[in-house]
């Protein structure tokens, strides 16, 4: 009787590379709020970035209001993919939802954030479960990062003006630019952190009626999934 002695560590490597190739698009949990991450930080960074090296100052008018919004188009395309590949209306309704930032002037952002969060739930309806999370998360990011950024550049103006003098005397003046424009434009992601955290693990995938029919079809048929021992 041959034995065959096998690599515990390669096996459970292969099971899960097969887990996540299944899984892949991830549909939930920590795959994909990581997913959604990606896109959220590739895109804030990039802005971050034209603003940063002075790309932006001294790009023609129209380069001031298109460049900015470039990199937030890419993301939300990558979102869209992730939640709508197979649903090519919504995917266009959510890729295109970052256009309004071309034509609502800065005086309005707040608004254009809260209409973008109400219009992002009227798309999210009917595919994902409790979709009106989506709003609330969008309210709760928003209002604290005006909290956030009242606190710092307004009634702790001073206080904020002395860390960053601190932090360019021990790291150089570099380094405190960094994370100035960190600070200044990573504020506002709070509402995408919150927004991404409630759809991968508060809104689950709503599945179609023939769908779940099927799964309870095959459970009366074979009986509930038993643990192993």
């Amino acid at each position: 009787m041959a034995i065959v002695f096998m690599n515990p560590s390669a096996s459970t490597l292969s099971q899960s590379l097969t887990t996540c190739s299944k899984r892949w698009p991830p549909d939930s949990d920590w795959p994909l709020f990581a997913a959604l991450m990606v896109g959220i930080l590739a895109g804030n960074l990039t802005t971050i970035l034209l603003f940063d090296t002075g790309i932006y100052s001294h790009a023609s008018y129209w380069g001031r209001i298109f460049l900015p919004g470039i990199p937030l188009l890419l993301a939300q395309t990558w979102q869209a993919w992730l939640l709508f590949r197979r649903r090519p209306v919504r995917f266009a309704f959510w890729t295109l939802l970052p256009l309004n930032f071309f034509f609502v002037q800065t005086q309005f952002m707040t608004q254009r954030l809260y209409l973008m969060a109400l219009i992002a739930t009227c798309i999210l309806w009917g595919v994902r479960q409790r979709p009106w999370l989506w709003i609330l998360a969008s309210i709760v990011g928003i209002t604290s990062s005006q909290v956030i950024a009242d606190f710092i550049y307004h009634s702790h103006r001073e206080w904020t003006n002395e860390m960053l003098v601190w932090i360019r005397d021990y790291t150089g003046l570099f380094v405190a630019r960094r994370i100035h424009s960190t600070v200044v434009y990573g504020i506002g992601w709070l509402d995408d952190v919150l927004c991404a955290a409630a759809l991968a693990w508060m809104m689950p995938t709503l599945r179609p009626a023939s769908e779940s029919l099927d799964q309870r079809a095959d459970t009366r048929r074979t009986g509930p999934p038993t643990s192993p021992a």
